[in-house]
């Protein structure tokens, strides 16, 4: 299993974590995930296990806001340009 290195933190990301993440191409998906990992925190029993599990969640968000807006700048560059002042 290959890694890569995480350019943020200097920690190590595991390629299929990286694949898994690009592969939910809806934000939706981003999402429902980070609700997932919420909940999932809210019942886990160490104060270690909810920080990170917030911490993954937050990361869901933050990549379903990112997908959007990759899905808008697609958007808008398949619009046809009339001007600047379009």
């Amino acid at each position: 299993m290959s890694y890569f290195p995480h350019a943020a933190s200097g920690r190590m990301v595991n390629a299929v974590h990286l694949a898994y993440i690009f592969h939910m191409i809806d934000p939706a998906d981003h999402l429902r995930d980070a609700e997932r990992l919420e909940r999932q925190a809210e019942i886990a029993d160490s104060q270690h296990a909810r920080a990170a599990l917030r911490r993954m969640a937050q990361a869901s968000r933050m990549t379903a806001a990112f997908v959007a807006m990759l899905e808008a700048s697609g958007d808008e560059r398949d619009r046809p340009h009339a001007g600047p002042l379009d």
